[in-house]
């Protein structure tokens, strides 16, 4: 089917590299505003500042990643743009949609890890304790999960990019993508309402317990 001119010169990677751009510096100054606070207190570090910085390094090789397949794989092109001007860059967008998807599971699952490390830290209830024992299992284990199925959903693994390679086959690559939304969400939910039954049963004020709240869903996030 025929296309015309202005439809193929849309272009969307510049917005897409201020995004990423802006999520370097503050990412940058999050982490290094934390570490400043932690140096503020007498508290010792734990696992949870162990995993930050690993953390930011991923969410931080995302962004450049991103930016890279802009330059690099068409990224921000309609498909019909790539295929009749920069055919070779499709291989490369499959080869960068491959190295997102380690980056990505990666940088979803650490922080989540952080914060319950840090929740084990400061919960001291019984069953908050163990739900966040069971979350980090849960966040680990779909994290690996999705890490090995990233590697075997198509044999083999470079006919993701080249669609050339005799016998090659992918299974149901759209329905892998929606699945890992699935487990991602309902941690994020989980890990919300967590601090939640800990802080209600503080005996002191009510506006305390809502600025509580607030520093927990903040950080949550």
């Amino acid at each position: 089917m025929a296309v015309d001119e202005q439809y193929l010169n849309e272009y969307e990677g510049d917005k897409l590299i201020a995004i990423c751009a802006l999520f370097i510096i503050l990412e940058t100054t999050f982490v290094a505003l934390r570490y400043y606070a932690r140096h503020l207190t007498p508290a010792g570090l734990g696992w949870d500042d162990a995993i930050i910085p690993v953390a930011w390094l991923t969410n931080i090789g995302l962004c450049i990643l991103c930016i890279n397949a802009v330059h690099h794989a068409g990224v921000g092109r309609h498909l019909a743009y790539v295929l009749k001007y920069h055919p070779t860059q499709f291989e490369s967008w499959g080869k960068s949609l491959y190295a997102l998807e380690w980056l990505y599971l990666t940088s979803v699952a650490l922080p989540k890890l952080s914060v319950l490390c840090f929740f084990l830290r400061v919960f001291t209830r019984r069953d908050a304790r163990l739900t966040c024992y069971v979350l980090i299992g849960f966040v680990t284990a779909t994290w690996a999960a999705y890490i090995l199925a990233a590697n075997l959903k198509c044999r083999p693994l470079a006919y993701q990019w080249d669609k050339h390679i005799p016998g090659g086959y992918c299974a149901n690559i759209e329905a892998y993508y929606k699945t890992t939304s699935v487990p991602n969400i309902v941690t994020d939910l989980v890990i919300i309402m967590l601090p939640v039954p800990t802080v209600i049963a503080l005996k002191t004020t009510l506006v305390r317990k809502v600025g509580l709240l607030c520093v927990f869903l903040v950080g949550s996030v």
